[in-house]
């Protein structure tokens, strides 16, 4: 990655990025948290629409609960 891009893309993040926008509409969803294995995990429940709705599971590398808990 060049160092122009780089400076563009963290002030993108610092200056333009709707952070709270953004978290406003992730705390619209039912969170939750659980331990599995004693590891603390955040999840959002939302059940599917339409006549067979199909569960989907998105993970991350970071399974620890957020900086709230």
């Amino acid at each position: 990655m060049s160092p122009e891009y780089l400076r563009e893309l963290v002030n993108y993040w610092e200056k333009s990025y709707e952070w709270r926008h953004h978290e406003a509409r992730l705390n619209q969803f039912s969170n939750f948290k659980t331990n599995l294995d004693s590891i603390g995990v955040h999840f959002i429940h939302q059940r599917g629409k339409g006549p067979n709705p199909m569960p989907i599971i998105l993970t991350h590398g970071y399974p620890t609960y957020s900086v709230d808990s």
